[in-house]
């Protein structure tokens, strides 16, 4: 049955994705605050983001058996009780062993949920009989660019990262609460045996889970590099730096939103082609400038080649016949959202012993495996 995509349904579920969005948003745009906190160099700072991502990479395949097993709404709600909750324990971290816990826990919740709303939100797509998951991942980066002003705004006024992050814990409580009420039922699937999901995607999926690695790493790459970039290529501040992230989610937010019309227009493979070739150009723009605002510029235009690729996915994912939603989604997040988590702290290596800029020329490159790649996302 076809319902309007801005039903009560969407706008739990985007909740969801909301949540996830801001916590994530917060951090990264505070990430500078850490290092000098910490003392951390980029290959100690690249070091945590290893063991952030080390959580999430081991709760995918637990998330995606858990969201078949006893239904994704569950789960949903389970995880976004525990990431808000970790979230708020990150700035209480008194040293570097108390924030590797802390960073470790965030990622396993945080990727958990990543997984477990997707798939809820892969079966109110189906149910909407429409294609709408474009729109709730607009609503992740909606909530990261919001959380990447509000770290912008606190560091402005020299707010302290507690009272940062307890200010952005405030306004999502009543965002968990609309989860937590949800009445959706999720279907309970006949799952694959647990340790099958830890598996990369079956073979028709690879592809497409070669594409969401590299279009991940991207946006990784941005919001864990970016800040710093700015601070060392422009002398930029702490807020200035931390406003980059925000016009990077921002873009991301407006083009997820037409993502939907856009995949629809396009066609897939025609969507992901053009979305290569617009981060390609705003990497470029951000490697050649050297001027704060033509970075800006760049970071937007990255953001809005790498919003709908997710999304595009995703969805392929959900659709393929032979695995069920939450194992193929899981699958393709293994290898997609590993570019994610695990990319940025590879890229600290390089930064340690080239130089950060040499973090973008790595994601100039790789647009051009999604742009080859693109073949495969027709279904």
């Amino acid at each position: 049955m076809t319902k309007s995509r801005f039903s009560k349904d969407w706008v739990v579920v985007a909740s969801a994705f909301i949540l996830s969005g801001s916590t994530f948003g917060i951090w990264a745009s505070r990430i500078p605050a850490f290092v000098i906190r910490f003392e951390l160099s980029p290959a100690a700072l690249g070091g945590f983001l290893f063991i952030l991502a080390f959580g999430a990479i081991l709760s995918f395949p637990c998330s995606g058996y858990l969201s078949d097993r006893f239904g994704a709404v569950t789960i949903s709600k389970i995880l976004s009780f525990s990431c808000l909750t970790v979230f708020v324990c990150l700035p209480l971290a008194s040293n570097i062993i108390f924030f590797g816990v802390f960073l470790f826990l965030f990622g396993m919740f945080n990727g958990g949920l990543d997984i477990a709303m997707n798939v809820w939100a892969s079966e109110v797509q189906k149910r909407y009989e429409k294609q709408i998951l474009s729109s709730f991942h607009a609503m992740f980066s909606l909530g990261a660019g919001i959380g990447a002003i509000l770290g912008f705004s606190a560091a402005s006024k020299a707010m302290s990262i507690q009272g940062n992050f307890y200010l952005g814990a405030f306004f999502l409580i009543p965002i968990l609460g609309l989860i937590l009420i949800s009445g959706w039922r999720s279907e309970i699937k006949q799952s694959e045996a647990f340790f099958s999901q830890f598996a990369i995607p079956r073979k028709s999926l690879i592809a497409v889970g070669l594409i969401a690695f590299c279009s991940s790493l991207g946006e990784g790459g941005v919001a864990d590099w970016s800040a710093l970039y700015l601070v060392l290529v422009t002398q930029a501040s702490q807020a200035d730096a931390a406003l980059g992230f925000a016009i990077f989610s921002i873009a991301m937010v407006i083009f997820r939103l037409m993502g939907d019309r856009i995949i629809a227009l396009l066609g897939k493979v025609s969507t992901g082609r053009v979305s290569a070739l617009t981060a390609f150009f705003g990497a470029v723009l951000v490697l050649s400038s050297g001027y704060y605002p033509f970075i800006l510029c760049g970071l937007a235009l990255m953001g809005s080649g790498y919003a709908i690729l997710i999304p595009v996915c995703f969805s392929r994912a959900a659709e393929e016949p032979t695995v069920s939603p939450g194992a193929a989604i899981a699958s393709v997040s293994t290898l997609g959202y590993s570019g994610f988590l695990l990319g940025p702290p590879v890229l600290g290596l390089v930064a340690e012993y080239t130089s950060v800029s040499a973090v973008f020329v790595i994601l100039m490159l790789l647009t051009a495996i999604i742009f080859a790649a693109s073949k495969r996302l027709a279904p």
